[in-house]
């Protein structure tokens, strides 16, 4: 709603890093907190009050210049926030937060659930970017019973719903012959025993005489779904949900294998959160570089976001935290199972590229938020050798439903497509060259 009667104070503190405890008022509704060595645009007052005023937001941001260039924060994620202080180092709060924290409401203020509006333009100067990880003192305020988590079920009933199509499709790992299924089934063994996961195993026509290990290792356990037409990654996982009562959904692709052991945990704590529709994770190639840490929309394409090695931290420190994004591959998705039956899962209109694209989008349209968990790893083998399986009607679609959505990317703005674009590969799936910003 917005609210007309915004009146915009400037407070300016020592340092960065905020102190905490009450402060004097100030004759405004909102404070920008502002730290000494910082300045702000002649427009800054303007801007934010009417911000304020258009979106009726609670607290407000904006990007920033450094001598090193413009930071491009990007839009609020609230995931990320648990973890990091990554808006820039000047925050609009309302005034009672200032006067109950005092600097200190610069990270205590959008955190505590209200409406936070990000204004993409650069509106003041600091000395440098500023990130850094959000003090465990003010989580233990912000979160006083910690973080929310996911009870297992001990009544034998399965909460977790793991569906993974397969074509048997065998593959090579450091020199020797595997079949993607046995290889990702070997990895999950720790989650299949936990006493509340089940896993539905979809197959198409002909032979699963491959399955009979499995079957034999996990009776109770792992269920073989028939599909006998051909092969649509949307219609195998539908029929693999139809299977199966878990609360909560894991679609994943034959060809993934785990890489920490408490990914689905991971996964399962933000899925759990009544706002969030679809819960990715970050995946690697098999020589350990990042694939995924979520989707990127830019000019009309999409963009698997990945940077370097497992151990790169991205622009920002991006791919170290859960942070909310525009979208995530169905790869691994984690989704209760209310979201799947609101939203019609995937649409069959997609056998294979764009259907966690599509999906993604109707999460968001129906109000809920897509996270990336970066802190749950997989091993995603065969992506990085497949060729582009989207056919031209695929792309026509996918642009006809979602043209606007795909022409910008909130929550990575400072994100570029790659240059030269390959003709030899679709634009959408084009991975990103190393050191590029």
């Amino acid at each position: 709603m917005p609210q007309p009667h915004v009146r915009l104070g400037v407070v300016h503190v020592d340092a960065p890093l905020p102190s905490f405890g009450s402060a004097r008022p100030v004759a405004a509704t909102h404070v920008a907190i502002v730290p000494s060595d910082v300045t702000l645009s002649p427009q800054f007052p303007e801007r934010l009050t009417q911000a304020l005023r258009d979106t009726g937001a609670d607290c407000a941001y904006t990007d920033f210049r450094t001598p090193g260039g413009t930071i491009e924060v990007g839009g609020w994620s609230p995931e990320r926030s648990r973890w990091q202080d990554w808006t820039g180092p000047v925050m609009v709060v309302p005034e009672a937060d200032w006067r109950q924290d005092g600097p200190g409401a610069r990270l205590t203020a959008p955190r505590r659930r209200r409406t936070v509006h990000y204004l993409a333009e650069p509106l003041y100067d600091a000395p440098r970017d500023f990130v850094g990880p959000v003090a465990p003192d003010v989580r233990a305020a912000l979160w006083p019973h910690g973080l929310p988590s996911v009870a297992r079920r001990t009544d034998g009933t399965p909460a977790v719903s793991l569906v993974i199509p397969t074509a048997g499709t065998v593959g090579e790992v450091a020199g020797v012959r595997v079949r993607w299924l046995d290889e990702c089934l070997a990895s999950l063994r720790p989650t299949l025993a936990r006493g509340d996961t089940e896993v539905a195993v979809v197959v198409g026509p002909g032979t699963s005489g491959y399955l009979d290990r499995w079957r034999a290792e996990f009776p109770d356990v792992l269920t073989v779904v028939q599909v006998d037409r051909p092969f649509n990654f949307s219609e195998r996982i539908a029929a693999g949900v139809a299977a199966t009562r878990g609360d909560f959904l894991v679609m994943a692709n034959d060809d993934v294998a785990a890489v920490s052991p408490d990914w689905l945990d991971r996964m399962l704590v933000v899925a759990a959160q009544p706002d969030v529709g679809a819960v990715g994770a970050k995946l690697l190639y098999a020589d350990g570089t990042i694939q995924h840490t979520g989707h990127v929309h830019r000019a009309g394409s999409v963009y698997l976001l990945d940077n370097g090695a497992a151990d790169d931290g991205g622009l920002r420190g991006r791919n170290d935290v859960d942070r909310d994004v525009t979208g995530v591959s169905a790869a691994c998705l984690v989704q209760r199972r209310e979201v799947w039956e609101a939203t019609g899962g995937l649409d069959p209109a997609f056998p294979v590229a764009f259907n966690d694209v599509d999906y993604c989008e109707r999460v968001k349209q129906s109000g809920m938020r897509v996270v990336v968990c970066n802190t749950a790893v997989l091993r995603h083998h065969e992506s990085r050798t497949r060729p582009g399986t989207a056919r031209p009607q695929d792309v026509e679609l996918l642009r006809r439903r979602w043209r606007d959505q795909l022409e910008w990317d909130i929550f990575t703005p400072d994100w570029r497509p790659p240059r030269p674009r390959s003709r030899l590969r679709p634009p959408w799936r084009l991975r990103r060259p190393r050191g590029s910003a």
